[in-house]
């Protein structure tokens, strides 16, 4: 069997004409990847798969060369089972149905949820060790400007770079020493950058 025109266009539209590769936005160098490969010693081979629907979106996945390699590649298939490309493949198509205003807003709100995850840490660590605080923060942001340069505009890279409020007043309900309250101040002063940028949503 071969692709039908009709399953071609419905894999390429659902995926928005990019990898759905976790992370890749790679629109060109595209194939149509097999989940389950139709011949035995292939790629998740499943003999119990109907043969009928080896060639049907329901067992394709839109992936660049790149990425189609790891996930067929003898060396590194077996890190991608059948459930697991499915739903990298579900997650995907999702993503490019909610349309790139949710998708940003989605982006933003992980970033200051990961950045409240580092607060709490802090919080609750009773080493008195500013040093290595500071470096889960800075870690933390390069982080998130990283991901912010892959997959957000230019303007709010601006902004999450060069956004001017500084949070000298947060208040903590739990006593904390000073060295740890000013690590507190320099997090918070990120998550103000994000938080406005949510706002802008």
């Amino acid at each position: 069997m071969a692709i039908s025109v009709r399953d071609r266009k419905n894999l390429h539209d659902r995926a928005g004409g990019q990898c759905s590769f976790l992370d890749c936005a790679e629109r060109l160098s595209l194939e149509e990847a097999h989940v389950r490969g139709r011949q035995l010693g292939s790629a998740r081979y499943d003999p119990t798969f109907s043969q009928s629907k080896g060639d049907s979106y329901e067992n394709l996945i839109l992936l660049c060369a790149t990425h189609h390699a790891v996930v067929d590649d003898k060396d590194t298939r077996g890190e991608w089972p059948t459930e697991r490309i499915l739903q990298m493949k579900v997650d995907h198509e999702q993503r490019i149905a909610r349309g790139p205003a949710l998708e940003r807003l989605d982006v933003l709100s992980s970033f200051f949820a990961s950045g409240k995850e580092i607060e709490a840490k802090i919080v609750r660590d009773s080493d008195d060790s500013p040093g290595t605080w500071q470096v889960w923060v800075d870690e933390w942001w390069a982080s998130v400007m990283r991901t912010a340069a892959e997959k957000l505009a230019a303007t709010d890279v601006t902004m999450l770079q060069f956004a001017t409020v500084y949070a000298f007043d947060v208040v903590y309900t739990s006593p904390v020493g000073e060295a740890k309250h000013k690590v507190l101040m320099s997090l918070h002063y990120h998550l103000e950058r994000i938080e406005l940028a949510i706002k802008r949503t």
